[in-house]
């Protein structure tokens, strides 16, 4: 998602460790018609606050060893330049993924929760439409107890199963477990789920009562149905009627979304357009928008984006390799391997939560 988002890195945004981000709640109001001598409506302050938010911190260490320095200052390339690019490559792969999940996500860095208690065991139990995608063999995760509890950390993923996953040491979870990101919780970036709550504050807004700063239910209802044309116009109707403004593009879960090209096929003899957009990501046509596959959303759900309504601050264009000590390489005690630090600081801001509209209770594509 992050690649259809441009990064504000203005420094008028940031006040300490904080980004400031504008907030509109209603539509300016003041505009009225007015007779030959008539009186123009008075002034009317535009409904609109600032909330000031932590930014956040992604970072990504690779370990190097001191002889794999040597061959390349011996310019021993085939060797050792090859090895160097691909741990550094890798590194920024798995960021912008990581950065992607927490985008997509809820705010927490949550990737699954537990539905059953387990004791002493590698086996931890989750409900079968959990996103295996986020978690596959070989991922490092943590898990909190949801308030905050620490659990285990630094768990390595061994196998997943349909409704599991077994983990690389035995623990202790109850259905208030949660697995994470490794390191993530209490620190993620916010995500575009976030505002789609019905109690609770988002950005300093109480949800429960300022109803105009919530994600839009685009459907009313979670029932089982296939991702259709009614269901898209409905969930197009209702953001335009609540923030006048329409989803520059779609993001969904891919197998929802495959349900609904084949439908178009099968039901109709219809040939799904397919559009294409600037950065490359394409997907079928809908009033002129592409319906893109998302992998790190949860399973049956579309959410629709106007761009304007969102903002990743940050303090530069992208990742960068932290070289504050004169070098990319660092050491921290007394052994050979030396470390680099792949860093990232951003935050997403929502300005106007209700040009966001979401579709849940998808059925899949087999």
């Amino acid at each position: 998602m992050q690649d259809e988002l441009k990064r504000n890195t203005k420094r008028t945004n940031f006040n300490g460790l904080q980004v400031r981000v504008p907030l509109l709640l209603t539509l300016k109001q003041g505009t009225g018609g007015l007779a030959q001598t008539g009186t123009v409506n008075v002034a009317r302050q535009l409904d609109d606050k600032a909330a000031f938010i932590a930014m956040s911190r992604v970072a990504h260490a690779v370990e190097i060893s001191l002889d794999l320095i040597k061959a390349i200052d011996d310019k021993q390339y085939a060797v050792a330049g090859d090895i160097l690019k691909l741990h550094m490559d890798q590194a920024e792969v798995a960021m912008s993924r990581v950065e992607n999940e927490m985008l997509t996500g809820e705010g927490t860095g949550n990737l699954a929760q537990t539905n059953s208690a387990t004791t002493n065991s590698t086996s931890v139990y989750i409900p079968a439409s959990s996103n295996f995608y986020q978690l596959y063999p070989g991922r490092i995760v943590d898990l909190y107890q949801t308030g905050g509890t620490s659990v285990s950390t630094s768990r390595t993923i061994v196998s997943v199963a349909a409704t599991s996953v077994v983990l690389d040491a035995a623990v202790t979870a109850t259905t208030g477990t949660a697995i994470y990101i490794e390191g993530t919780f209490g620190n993620a970036i916010q995500g575009i789920r976030q505002p789609f709550a019905t109690s609770g504050t988002f950005e300093g807004i109480d949800l429960g009562t300022v109803v105009g700063f919530r994600g839009i239910d685009g459907r009313g209802t979670t029932a089982a149905a296939d991702l259709s044309m009614p269901i898209m116009d409905g969930c197009f109707r209702r953001v335009m009627q609540a923030s006048g403004k329409a989803p520059d593009l779609w993001i969904g879960d891919p197998a929802s979304i495959d349900r609904f090209g084949q439908s178009l096929v099968t039901q109709f003899r219809w040939q799904p357009k397919i559009v294409r957009l600037d950065t490359g990501w394409e997907g079928i046509d809908y009033r002129g928008t592409p319906l893109i596959p998302e992998f790190d959303l949860p399973a049956g759900e579309l959410y629709g984006i106007n761009k304007s309504g969102l903002t990743i601050y940050s303090y530069g264009q992208g990742p960068a390799w932290d070289d504050m000590t004169g070098g990319r390489f660092q050491r921290f005690s007394r052994t050979l391997p030396v470390e680099a630090w792949l860093l990232d600081f951003l935050q997403l801001g929502i300005h106007q939560p209700n040009s966001l509209v979401r579709a849940q209770g998808l059925t899949q594509a087999s």
